[in-house]
């Protein structure tokens, strides 16, 4: 997870083109390069004081399977009136929470601007609500209605980007303001007899990168040049990563574990046209034996998804025109990367109107489709999108203005 200065705005991508500040070139030899053997040391950290008692380990070990999007079985996600279940096809709904669960079971705001994130099981969920701009609420809450937790807040902070890990049990908080080039990290513990205690992770920098281990326990973390491992206990141990010495000026932006344990990271590259402008790096669960894949589009740090059978990657891009002192981002589009072939199919999903805002949302079990989560006027929509046949299907009804994207359920 790389932090977003903006909070919050991983759920929408917007289409319209803009004019963004310059940024320096950083120009990086593209060639595979030879893996160093030096280790890269960690970054300073103060000890946290435990609440969590985790197994640690240096290199992670896979053991979760994360239960894909669509296929057989059902999908789970949140609209304004409520938590529903579909099938794959979209046709049939049931309701699993009703607005009354939400606001009066779980105190859940009525009102304002909403979004939520639902857990890998689909058990648990994040919901954010804000009233004219400056009233929040943050809220981490059971979907069987058996706990909940107020995160207290300060009126100028922002929680960015909760990162659920692969089993459900933990979830990655930062926190921080519009005025801060940094955040405060923690994992929150949300076992049914641990729900809520939490473990400070330190403070890092907004551009940093942490995301999740196959196995859930665990973080990588990119700081200072290297990354490290932070366990749930707070404990970092310097990873020896082979590729990140032959960085020069490229950026790790976002990564993600494969189910099989290796590591996904998106490294960015000088936003001048004609210039590569993304690259993707797979390496084992212990950072080496890299393979980069090549990006024609740039890739900022929005969520990206691995299939479910670990041989495709989709992920969010832009185009970027202009010159090295003033550029501009074009329409968001969908690069799907074949990891075995380094083949980049580059697609378009949903509306092409400007001011829509799309994400991804995953993948179906079949590997075939991926799902799209739409930000429109009058009100949002869910769909799926074949790459067999270049068709999409909407989801959701007109009046559903569902909240957040689906996760699958078993």
């Amino acid at each position: 997870m790389r932090v977003q200065y903006q909070a919050l705005l991983f759920m929408t991508c917007w289409l319209c083109a803009c004019s963004v500040p310059a940024m320096a070139p950083r120009p990086i030899e593209t060639a595979t390069p030879v893996p160093p053997t030096s280790t890269v040391a960690p970054s300073p950290s103060a000890t946290p004081t435990p609440t969590i008692t985790p197994t640690p380990s240096r290199t992670p070990t896979p053991t979760i399977t994360p239960t894909p999007l669509g296929g057989a079985g059902a999908w789970i996600y949140a609209r304004s009136d409520g938590v529903f279940t579909m099938t794959g096809d979209g046709l049939t709904l049931s309701q699993r929470l009703t607005d009354e669960d939400l606001v009066g079971t779980l105190g859940i705001w009525d009102r304002g601007y909403r979004f939520v994130v639902i857990s890998p099981d689909g058990k648990k969920a994040f919901y954010f609500a804000e009233i004219n701009g400056y009233q929040r609420q943050f809220r981490l809450v059971s979907l069987d209605l058996s706990n909940q937790l107020q995160i207290d807040a300060h009126p100028d902070d922002l929680i960015h980007d909760p990162l659920w890990a692969p089993t459900s049990d933990y979830v990655l908080i930062a926190r921080g303001t519009r005025a801060t080039t940094s955040t405060t990290h923690s994992i929150i513990d949300l076992r049914p007899d641990t729900f809520g205690q939490s473990v400070d992770l330190g403070t890092f920098k907004n551009d940093a990168v942490l995301f999740w281990a196959a196995n859930g326990l665990s973080l990588y973390a990119f700081r200072g040049g290297g990354f490290v491992s932070i366990s749930l206990d707070g404990t970092k141990h310097a990873l020896s990563c082979s590729f990140c010495g032959h960085l020069g000026q490229a950026n790790p932006v976002i990564g993600r574990s494969f189910r099989d344990g290796r590591v996904a990271v998106v490294l960015s590259f000088p936003q001048v046209p004609g210039a590569e402008q993304s690259s993707v790096v797979v390496a084992d669960a212990d950072l080496n034996h890299p393979t980069y894949f090549p990006l024609e589009r740039y890739s900022y740090d929005t969520p990206f998804f691995i299939s479910p059978d670990n041989t495709r990657i989709g992920l969010m891009a832009w185009t970027i025109s202009g010159s090295a002192n003033h550029y501009s981002v074009g329409a968001a589009g969908v690069l799907v990367l074949d990891l075995t072939t380094g083949h980049v199919d580059d697609i378009v999903i949903g509306p092409t109107e400007r001011r829509v805002g799309k994400t991804l949302c995953g993948w179906s079990a079949d590997s075939q489709r991926l799902m799209g989560f739409i930000a429109t006027s009058p009100s949002n929509f869910l769909l799926s999108y074949d790459l067999n046949t270049r068709t999409e299907v909407r989801l959701t009804p007109e009046d559903a203005n569902p909240l957040s994207c689906p996760v699958g359920l078993n």
